[in-house]
């Protein structure tokens, strides 16, 4: 047994596993967690509602899972109000076995479940709201919280990610200690050496939502178009109400052979698409942790973000991405600069890795969060 004392049965929650990979942040953080416990000889389980034209799967990026139909309880929660009521069940079950329940917490019923059952059957668990439970004045958001605060209160540790959320949960819920957990990432065994060629494939990944600002992307490509780089861009990512702008944004600049719009991943084949390409560019605002762009980085694959994204600083501090205001004309620049030759590529590659593994390090996450969980070294 590897770095502890003690086996635990160890079970992660999320609200929802997806094959179009929505609503994929915390379950990759989840499967990562998951996945360096089980290394360490810890029995682990993920937990979670499935929404998907397949049978839910028995496995998520390797971990062990339990997934249950997603089925609407709540018509007018959207997404938060879906659950099944045989996931109530092996909850209620697995509480019996378990020595902790870890609940990757948002606004829905997954979480609110999960809490009152761990609450009522004196399961010890932690929580980690991914920047998802914030202060709201929305009528539905307070009555929800009237329940849900109690419950987090109870919990034996609330991690946050960045200083906003560390407020937003402060304000929330009062004096209770948190505690700051960053996102890890397990580094791939090495592949050789990879190389520059062209076209060079320039990837934006994410959800189709207005706030990633894919239309950015778009303009960056029209502007290296137009100075003849030699590059492909290609679009990937479940539509969040994006999809028909970033279509349209393509149409207006007469990119049709040139962006392409390939559709949404599932998590593995996120990564493998992450591993070959040459650039990836995230131009969203905002963002607490990505977890794609220390995907991006774990793969040696240069990247590009925004300086209001969480690990901008870090970031840019260690040279392991280029960090832009967002524009399409430095977004552009950055892209340009990384593909102008290739040692220029192989310099950022060589950062990207070199940030994954020495800033981000799935291990070191885990070794704090063993502490916490009461298992030991």
């Amino acid at each position: 047994m590897v770095g502890t004392t003690r086996v635990m049965r160890i079970f992660h929650t999320v609200a929802l596993v997806s094959e179009d990979g929505s609503f994929g942040g915390p379950t990759t953080v989840a499967v990562n967690l998951l996945s360096e416990l089980g290394k360490r000889d810890h029995s682990v389980m993920l937990i979670a509602l499935w929404k998907g034209q397949r049978s839910p799967p028995r496995c998520v990026g390797g971990v062990e899972a339990r997934l249950f139909t997603a089925q609407t309880f709540v018509p007018w929660f959207g997404a938060l109000g879906l659950f099944n009521l045989r996931l109530a069940r092996f909850i209620f079950s697995a509480a019996k076995s378990a020595d902790i329940f870890h609940i990757h917490a948002g606004r829905d019923l997954v979480t609110l479940f999960t809490l009152l059952t761990c609450a009522l059957r004196r399961v010890p668990y932690v929580v980690q709201t991914h920047g998802m439970i914030m202060p709201s004045n929305r009528m539905s958001v307070r009555i929800f919280d009237l329940a849900l605060r109690p419950l987090l209160r109870r919990a034996r540790t609330r991690f946050f990610l960045t200083d906003v959320e560390d407020s937003g949960l402060k304000a929330l819920l009062g004096a209770v200690p948190l505690t700051r957990l960053p996102n890890g990432i397990p580094l791939p065994a090495p592949s050789g050496e990879r190389l520059l060629a062209f076209p060079a494939r320039v990837l934006f990944l994410a959800r189709l939502h207005p706030r990633k600002r894919v239309e950015s992307f778009v303009a960056a490509a029209a502007l290296l178009h137009s100075r003849g780089l030699n590059a492909e861009f290609v679009v990937h990512g479940p539509d969040e109400g994006s999809l028909d702008s970033l279509l349209t944004t393509i149409r207006n600049h007469g990119l049709d052979e040139v962006v392409r719009y390939e559709g949404a991943l599932s998590n593995i084949d996120s990564l493998r698409t992450l591993a070959t390409a040459h650039v990836y560019v995230l131009p969203s605002v905002d963002e607490p942790f990505p977890m794609t762009l220390l995907e991006a980085l774990s793969v040696g694959t240069p990247s590009v973000c925004t300086n209001s994204c969480g690990i901008a600083a870090i970031l840019d501090e260690h040279q392991a991405a280029v960090v832009t205001d967002g524009s399409a004309e430095k977004l552009a620049a950055a892209i340009d600069m990384i593909l102008s030759d290739p040692a220029s590529w192989s310099s950022w590659s060589k950062r990207a890795e070199a940030g994954a593994r020495d800033l981000f390090s799935i291990s070191t996450v885990v070794d704090q969060l063993i502490k916490t969980y009461g298992g030991g070294k």
